[in-house]
C-alpha cells in the first residue's frame, strides 16, 4: 500500500499507519511528500476527514478503516536497530474472481505484485511500497477457520509453510478456461506451472 497514495500535499516529518478493523498497524515515515485523494487505485480509499495532523481514510461504509498520523522524526525513529517493525498487511477478498479482478484494475495503473504466493491457506498477491512495505491481498482458501486450521497443522504446510509462487496471468486464462476456484487454489496447480524463484526472497527483500 503505497503510502504516497493516501495522503495531502504537505510535508510530514513523518506517518503512522493505524486502525484496521480488527487491529492496529504501525508503519513509520519520515519527510515524505504526501498526495491525498490521488492515485488511490491500490485500496480504493477516500479521505474522510483531513486536519490538525491526522488523515482518516475508508473504502467502504466504515466511517474509517486506516489512520494517518502525523509525528516528529525524532519520536517516530526506531529506537533500536533490533526492534520489530511491520512487514505487511493483508486484505481478505471475497472469492478468487475479486481478487483476480483487482489485479488486473492494478495492472492498468502499472502496479504490479512483488510476488504472487499459494500458500495452501490463502492466495496471496504481494504488492511493494517505495519503502519496501508488503500489502497483502489474498483469498482463504478455505470455507472455514477449522479447515484452514487443519490444514495449517497437515503434512504440506508443516514441510513448507510459505508455498511456491505462481503466475497470476496464468491463473487468469485458467479461470477463463473453466477451471475451478478449487484447482487454482492448490499448491499442485501452482508447482505445475513454470518453475520460478523462491518467493521468501523476496519477502526477505532479497
Amino acid at each position: 500500500m503505497t503510502v504516497e497514495r493516501f495522503a495531502s500535499h504537505r510535508e510530514m516529518e513523518s506517518i503512522s499507519w493505524l486502525h484496521y478493523p480488527a487491529s492496529y498497524t504501525l508503519c513509520s515515515k519520515q519527510r515524505r511528500s504526501m498526495q491525498c485523494g490521488t492515485g488511490t487505485a491500490q485500496c480504493l480509499t477516500h479521505v474522510v476527514h483531513a486536519g490538525s495532523g491526522l488523515t482518516f481514510l475508508t473504502f467502504d461504509e466504515e466511517h474509517h478503516r486506516i489512520a494517518l498520523l502525523e509525528m516528529p522524526a525524532e519520536v517516530a525513529e526506531r529506537k533500536s536497530p533490533t526492534a520489530a517493525r511491520m512487514h505487511h498487511t493483508a486484505w481478505t477478498f471475497d472469492g478468487i474472481d475479486d481478487l483476480l479482478d483487482r489485479y488486473r484494475n492494478l495492472a492498468e495503473h502499472g502496479i504490479e505484485p512483488a510476488v504472487p504466493i499459494q500458500h495452501g491457506v490463502t492466495t496471496s498477491l504481494y504488492y511493494r511500497d517505495p519503502d519496501g512495505n508488503f500489502v497483502e491481498m489474498q483469498i482463504d482458501n478455505f470455507a472455514t477457520s477449522d479447515e484452514a486450521t487443519d490444514y495449517m497443522r497437515g503434512k504440506e504446510y508443516g514441510e513448507d509453510a510459505v508455498g511456491p509462487a505462481f503466475e497470476v496471468n496464468r491463473m487468469i486464462a485458467a479461470r477463463a478456461d473453466g477451471a475451478s476456484t478449487a484447482e487454482l487454489t492448490t499448491r499442485a496447480w501452482a508447482l505445475s506451472g513454470p518453475k520460478l524463484p523462491d518467493p521468501m526472497l523476496v519477502l526477505k527483500g532479497a
